[in-house]
Protein backbone atom coordinates (compact mmCIF):
# COMPACT_ATOMS: atom_id res chain seq x y z
CA UNK A 1 0.00 0.00 0.00
CA UNK A 2 1.76 3.56 -0.79
CA UNK A 3 0.02 4.99 1.85
CA UNK A 4 2.54 3.34 4.32
CA UNK A 5 5.63 4.58 2.03
CA UNK A 6 4.84 7.68 3.61
CA UNK A 7 5.53 6.49 7.57
CA UNK A 8 2.40 8.13 8.79
CA UNK A 9 2.31 7.75 12.44
CA UNK A 10 -0.28 5.02 13.81
CA UNK A 11 -1.68 7.69 15.92
CA UNK A 12 -3.26 10.00 12.82
CA UNK A 13 -5.07 6.81 11.43
CA UNK A 14 -8.77 7.72 10.91
CA UNK A 15 -9.13 4.51 7.83
CA UNK A 16 -13.21 5.96 7.69
CA UNK A 17 -15.21 5.67 4.50
CA UNK A 18 -16.64 9.24 3.28
CA UNK A 19 -20.17 8.70 1.93
CA UNK A 20 -20.03 10.33 -1.62
CA UNK A 21 -23.86 12.30 -0.52
CA UNK A 22 -21.61 13.53 2.04
CA UNK A 23 -19.44 15.49 -0.55
CA UNK A 24 -23.02 16.62 -1.87
CA UNK A 25 -25.23 17.97 0.80
CA UNK A 26 -21.74 19.65 2.18
CA UNK A 27 -20.97 22.07 -0.92
CA UNK A 28 -22.49 23.85 -3.96
CA UNK A 29 -21.50 21.14 -6.73
CA UNK A 30 -22.56 21.45 -9.88
CA UNK A 31 -25.28 18.99 -11.56
CA UNK A 32 -22.08 17.42 -13.77
CA UNK A 33 -20.07 17.10 -10.97
CA UNK A 34 -21.62 15.37 -8.49
CA UNK A 35 -23.43 12.75 -11.75
CA UNK A 36 -19.51 12.41 -12.59
CA UNK A 37 -18.77 11.50 -8.48
CA UNK A 38 -21.54 9.28 -8.64
CA UNK A 39 -20.93 7.50 -11.90
CA UNK A 40 -16.65 7.39 -11.33
CA UNK A 41 -16.24 6.82 -7.73
CA UNK A 42 -16.70 3.84 -5.83
CA UNK A 43 -15.30 4.66 -2.44
CA UNK A 44 -13.72 7.31 -0.74
CA UNK A 45 -11.04 6.56 2.41
CA UNK A 46 -10.22 9.32 5.03
CA UNK A 47 -6.91 7.45 5.58
CA UNK A 48 -4.83 9.83 8.05
CA UNK A 49 -4.95 13.14 9.76
CA UNK A 50 -2.02 14.81 10.63
CA UNK A 51 -2.02 17.88 12.97
CA UNK A 52 0.03 19.24 15.77
CA UNK A 53 -1.56 17.00 18.47
CA UNK A 54 -0.16 13.73 16.67
CA UNK A 55 2.91 15.27 14.61
CA UNK A 56 5.45 17.56 15.91
CA UNK A 57 4.82 20.33 13.15
CA UNK A 58 3.52 23.52 13.49
CA UNK A 59 0.43 25.00 11.75
CA UNK A 60 0.85 27.67 9.38
CA UNK A 61 -1.99 30.38 8.81
CA UNK A 62 -0.74 33.80 6.54
CA UNK A 63 -2.66 35.60 4.48
CA UNK A 64 -5.43 33.10 3.54
CA UNK A 65 -3.41 30.07 3.57
CA UNK A 66 -4.48 27.56 6.14
CA UNK A 67 -2.15 24.55 6.97
CA UNK A 68 -3.20 23.31 10.08
CA UNK A 69 -3.45 19.71 9.35
CA UNK A 70 -2.86 17.65 6.43
CA UNK A 71 -5.42 14.78 5.29
CA UNK A 72 -4.55 11.89 3.46
CA UNK A 73 -6.97 9.99 1.36
CA UNK A 74 -7.72 6.74 -1.08
CA UNK A 75 -9.93 7.20 -3.36
CA UNK A 76 -10.72 3.86 -5.17
CA UNK A 77 -11.84 4.72 -8.79
CA UNK A 78 -14.40 2.58 -11.09
CA UNK A 79 -12.22 3.02 -13.88
CA UNK A 80 -9.34 5.20 -15.24
CA UNK A 81 -11.45 8.12 -16.65
CA UNK A 82 -11.89 11.24 -15.15
CA UNK A 83 -9.65 10.74 -11.87
CA UNK A 84 -8.01 13.99 -12.31
CA UNK A 85 -11.49 15.98 -12.53
CA UNK A 86 -12.48 14.23 -9.46
CA UNK A 87 -9.11 15.10 -7.87
CA UNK A 88 -10.00 19.02 -9.09
CA UNK A 89 -13.53 18.53 -7.53
CA UNK A 90 -12.37 17.17 -4.33
CA UNK A 91 -9.69 19.51 -3.80
CA UNK A 92 -11.88 22.69 -4.14
CA UNK A 93 -14.78 20.88 -2.27
CA UNK A 94 -12.76 19.74 1.05
CA UNK A 95 -10.67 23.03 2.33
CA UNK A 96 -8.04 20.90 3.70
CA UNK A 97 -4.65 20.48 2.30
CA UNK A 98 -4.80 16.75 0.98
CA UNK A 99 -2.82 14.14 -0.48
CA UNK A 100 -5.26 12.18 -2.59
CA UNK A 101 -4.43 8.53 -3.71
CA UNK A 102 -6.02 7.37 -6.73
CA UNK A 103 -6.65 4.09 -7.19
CA UNK A 104 -7.92 2.09 -10.58
CA UNK A 105 -7.28 -1.92 -11.58
CA UNK A 106 -3.14 -1.62 -11.74
CA UNK A 107 -2.88 1.68 -11.39
CA UNK A 108 -2.46 4.75 -9.07
CA UNK A 109 -1.65 7.88 -8.97
CA UNK A 110 -1.13 11.11 -6.43
CA UNK A 111 -3.19 14.14 -6.07
CA UNK A 112 -1.81 17.62 -4.11
CA UNK A 113 -2.87 21.31 -4.83
CA UNK A 114 -1.86 24.34 -3.19
CA UNK A 115 -4.73 26.18 -2.12
CA UNK A 116 -5.88 29.31 0.29
CA UNK A 117 -9.15 30.70 1.13
CA UNK A 118 -10.91 32.75 -0.97
CA UNK A 119 -11.06 36.50 1.02
CA UNK A 120 -14.77 37.66 -0.89
CA UNK A 121 -16.21 34.14 0.52
CA UNK A 122 -14.14 32.63 3.40
CA UNK A 123 -16.15 29.40 2.49
CA UNK A 124 -14.11 28.34 -0.23
CA UNK A 125 -11.33 27.80 -1.84
CA UNK A 126 -9.20 29.40 -4.51
CA UNK A 127 -6.50 26.37 -6.19
CA UNK A 128 -3.56 27.60 -6.96
CA UNK A 129 -1.85 24.75 -8.44
CA UNK A 130 -3.22 21.36 -8.69
CA UNK A 131 -0.69 18.49 -9.65
CA UNK A 132 -1.18 14.55 -10.37
CA UNK A 133 1.21 12.36 -11.16
CA UNK A 134 1.72 10.32 -14.36
CA UNK A 135 0.10 6.98 -14.01
CA UNK A 136 2.05 4.21 -12.13
CA UNK A 137 1.44 1.14 -13.30
CA UNK A 138 1.72 -0.94 -9.26
CA UNK A 139 2.68 -4.14 -11.48
CA UNK A 140 5.37 -2.51 -13.55
CA UNK A 141 7.50 -0.04 -10.95
CA UNK A 142 10.00 2.03 -12.38
CA UNK A 143 13.05 3.22 -11.01
CA UNK A 144 12.10 6.57 -10.50
CA UNK A 145 8.56 5.64 -8.61
CA UNK A 146 10.67 3.93 -6.35
CA UNK A 147 13.02 6.98 -5.99
CA UNK A 148 9.34 8.89 -5.26
CA UNK A 149 8.44 6.36 -2.44
CA UNK A 150 11.72 7.46 -1.38
CA UNK A 151 11.39 11.21 -1.35
CA UNK A 152 7.72 11.26 0.30
CA UNK A 153 8.91 9.67 3.51
CA UNK A 154 8.11 11.80 6.32
CA UNK A 155 11.74 11.58 7.63
CA UNK A 156 12.70 13.56 4.02
CA UNK A 157 9.94 16.27 4.28
CA UNK A 158 10.21 19.47 5.70
CA UNK A 159 8.64 19.50 9.92
CA UNK A 160 8.99 23.37 10.26
CA UNK A 161 5.28 23.83 9.39
CA UNK A 162 2.31 21.94 7.64
CA UNK A 163 2.82 24.31 4.71
CA UNK A 164 6.52 23.44 4.03
CA UNK A 165 5.87 19.60 4.83
CA UNK A 166 3.06 19.32 2.46
CA UNK A 167 4.85 21.32 -0.37
CA UNK A 168 7.24 19.06 0.12
CA UNK A 169 5.12 16.42 -1.25
CA UNK A 170 3.90 18.57 -3.60
CA UNK A 171 7.28 19.21 -5.30
CA UNK A 172 8.42 15.96 -5.18
CA UNK A 173 5.23 14.82 -7.10
CA UNK A 174 6.27 17.38 -9.89
CA UNK A 175 9.88 15.83 -9.97
CA UNK A 176 8.34 12.54 -10.41
CA UNK A 177 6.18 13.92 -13.33
CA UNK A 178 9.22 15.82 -14.84
CA UNK A 179 11.50 12.27 -14.55
CA UNK A 180 9.07 10.46 -16.75
CA UNK A 181 9.98 12.92 -19.34
CA UNK A 182 13.95 12.80 -18.63
CA UNK A 183 13.98 8.98 -17.81
CA UNK A 184 15.69 9.96 -14.08
CA UNK A 185 13.89 11.37 -11.12
CA UNK A 186 16.63 14.16 -9.87
CA UNK A 187 15.55 15.17 -6.04
CA UNK A 188 18.35 18.25 -6.37
CA UNK A 189 16.32 20.05 -9.40
CA UNK A 190 13.90 23.18 -8.71
CA UNK A 191 10.20 22.15 -8.72
CA UNK A 192 9.26 25.67 -10.38
CA UNK A 193 11.64 25.12 -12.91
CA UNK A 194 10.48 21.45 -13.47
CA UNK A 195 6.95 22.55 -14.19
CA UNK A 196 7.62 24.92 -16.18
CA UNK A 197 10.04 22.53 -18.55
CA UNK A 198 6.58 19.57 -18.27
CA UNK A 199 4.02 22.55 -19.88
CA UNK A 200 6.50 23.10 -22.30
CA UNK A 201 7.33 19.66 -22.93
CA UNK A 202 3.48 19.05 -23.37
CA UNK A 203 2.96 22.22 -25.58
CA UNK A 204 6.06 21.46 -27.90
CA UNK A 205 4.07 18.07 -28.50
CA UNK A 206 0.84 19.87 -29.01
CA UNK A 207 2.58 21.70 -31.76
CA UNK A 208 4.49 18.57 -33.29
CA UNK A 209 1.18 17.42 -33.99
CA UNK A 210 0.03 20.28 -35.58
CA UNK A 211 2.81 20.51 -37.59
CA UNK A 212 2.67 16.32 -38.74
CA UNK A 213 -1.05 16.95 -39.54
CA UNK A 214 -0.54 19.94 -41.66
CA UNK A 215 2.38 17.99 -43.48
CA UNK A 216 -0.23 15.17 -44.38
CA UNK A 217 -2.72 17.67 -46.06
CA UNK A 218 0.28 19.87 -47.96
CA UNK A 219 0.85 18.87 -51.78
CA UNK A 220 3.49 21.80 -52.38
CA UNK A 221 6.73 20.50 -51.83
CA UNK A 222 8.35 23.77 -50.73
CA UNK A 223 5.85 24.22 -47.65
CA UNK A 224 6.57 20.25 -46.58
CA UNK A 225 10.39 21.19 -46.32
CA UNK A 226 9.57 23.82 -44.36
CA UNK A 227 7.44 22.79 -42.13
CA UNK A 228 9.62 19.33 -42.35
CA UNK A 229 12.54 21.92 -41.05
CA UNK A 230 9.87 23.41 -38.46
CA UNK A 231 9.36 19.72 -36.78
CA UNK A 232 13.07 19.30 -36.68
CA UNK A 233 13.87 21.93 -34.63
CA UNK A 234 10.45 21.08 -32.10
CA UNK A 235 12.14 17.67 -31.99
CA UNK A 236 15.55 19.04 -31.33
CA UNK A 237 13.78 20.88 -28.18
CA UNK A 238 11.97 17.82 -27.10
CA UNK A 239 15.11 16.52 -26.42
CA UNK A 240 16.96 19.43 -25.29
CA UNK A 241 13.82 18.93 -22.09
CA UNK A 242 14.65 15.38 -21.81
CA UNK A 243 18.39 16.15 -21.49
CA UNK A 244 17.55 18.62 -19.19
CA UNK A 245 19.83 21.02 -21.65
CA UNK A 246 16.64 23.25 -22.66
CA UNK A 247 18.11 26.31 -25.25
CA UNK A 248 16.05 29.23 -24.38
Amino acid sequence: MILDEFGLPEKAKVNKIIPKKTIYENSELKKSEQELIKDSVEKIIWEYSLKESNINIDKYVDNGYEYIEVEFFTVIMRNEKNYREIGEILQKTIPYPMVIIFEFKEKIALNCAIKRVNKQDNTKMIIEENIISEDINVNKISENFYKLLEEINIKKLSFKNFYEFYKGIYDKIVLYNLSCVTGKYDEMQDSKKAQENIELYKEIEGNIEVIKNKMKKEDQLNKRVELGLELEKLRKKLDGIKSLNIDK
